[in-house]
């Protein structure tokens, strides 16, 4: 087939491709952080972190800010290391410490802010794929005034923000949600849910895609044949 020909079968599948384009898919985006208060008055055990990835469609987490500034009783804050502003009975601070599954199949990295009385601390995952889960173990508390009880109920969290990133094949996108105390006996816990959809970013049409590659295919044959003439 002379480079003319080709040409045009490749002029007339291009166009072919360009009236039936590949269409973008929606990407539904979603995510549950939940915050559960374990220790007694002495604050002797981790408070826990459940987060799932509630998507679908190939919807990975990359990001989560988790944000206690705003807590319905304020003064509120990750107690990481004993001796610090958490000095209530016992001050049993624990650091981020997450479960072992979950930080191998969600890829968690580390933290940023993970500063001792930090009221703001960033998650971050390589390969948090959409059904997967993670627990962090890590201890929150509130300054009431006092140095009697720095535990916080799942009432006294509602209003603390979340917020997660999500990448894929789309653009990059950012859900808030807030905190909200779920109903049962004290001290219980508090659940935050983000949810968006996204449009999958739509592919060229494959045929059109291997004729552009006869075409490039075609174009440095000819140059060659030039070259040798």
């Amino acid at each position: 087939m002379t480079f003319r020909k080709l040409l045009g079968c490749a002029s007339a599948v291009l166009l072919a491709g360009t009236a039936t384009p590949t269409l973008a898919t929606p990407i539904d985006l979603g995510a549950s952080v939940t915050f559960q208060e374990r220790g007694t008055q002495q604050d002797n055990l981790p408070d826990i972190f459940t987060i799932e990835n509630l998507s679908t469609g190939g919807a990975r987490i990359a990001e989560i800010v988790i944000d206690l500034s705003t807590t319905s009783v304020g003064s509120t804050f990750f107690d990481l290391a004993a001796g610090g502003p958490g000095g209530g009975l016992g001050d049993g601070a624990f650091g981020l410490t997450p479960g072992a599954s979950g930080a191998a199949s969600t890829g968690y990295t580390g933290a940023l802010g993970d500063v001792d009385g930090a009221a703001v601390i960033t998650l971050l995952f390589a390969d948090f794929d959409a059904g997967e889960s993670i627990t962090i173990g890590t201890d929150i508390d509130h300054d009431d005034g006092t140095t009697g009880d720095w535990r916080l109920n799942a009432a006294e969290f509602e209003g603390a923000m979340v917020s997660v990133t999500f990448v894929g094949g789309f653009t990059s996108t950012t859900l808030l949600g807030t905190f909200l105390d779920n109903p049962g006996p004290p001290p219980g816990d508090a659940t935050a849910l983000v949810a968006g959809q996204v449009m999958a970013v739509a592919e060229p049409p494959v045929p059109a895609l291997l004729m552009l590659g006869l075409l490039a295919a075609a174009a440095a044959r000819r140059r060659a044949n030039r070259g040798q003439q």
